[in-house]
């Protein structure tokens, strides 16, 4: 019903790169820098200042070609828009970057329940949150462990409802 045409090797292939652009970015930040408040953060911290942008860019469209139903196109769109709005430390820029990061991060997750039937993923993703808040909220990373366990979620809901 919300599917649009789906190539599986297109799929899997878009997925297993948007693994790597996670994981190579995530880890050489938090090497390089330490824990941060949140991926977006890391726009200051990055040089040059564009890689954070081709960051998202690549996991958009990961999300967007993996996950070919409607609700990972929007997300898709959603954070390519976030991304021409980097700079969140300048008050006009902050508002758009949040609304379109949220509803990012939130379309793909309401795509996993309603494409897939995931719901039991989204349940664990809700009940980590829960669990880790009181953990991550004294080291003020909790909106970056929010970022990581979501974008974590969404890659294995894909694979899972798309691979398995």
């Amino acid at each position: 019903m919300f599917e649009i045409m789906y190539n599986p090797t297109i799929g899997l292939i878009s997925l297993i790169f948007g693994v790597v652009v996670f994981l190579v970015y995530l880890i050489a930040v938090r090497c390089d820098f330490g824990p941060l408040k949140s991926i977006s953060i890391s726009y200051y911290y990055v040089k040059p200042y564009w890689l954070f942008q081709v960051f998202i860019w690549a996991s958009a469209f990961s999300i967007l070609l993996s996950g070919q139903a409607i609700f990972f196109t929007l997300s898709g769109l959603c954070l390519v828009i976030m991304a021409a709005f980097p700079t969140i430390k300048e008050k006009e820029y902050y508002l758009p970057h949040m609304i379109f990061a949220i509803s990012g991060l939130s379309l793909s997750i309401l795509g996993l329940g309603i494409t897939f039937g995931l719901w039991y993923l989204i349940g664990a993703l809700s009940l980590s949150v829960i669990v880790a808040y009181p953990i991550v909220k004294k080291r003020g990373t909790f909106i970056y462990w929010l970022e990581v366990l979501s974008i974590s979620t969404i890659i294995i809901g894909i694979f899972i409802g798309r691979f398995l």
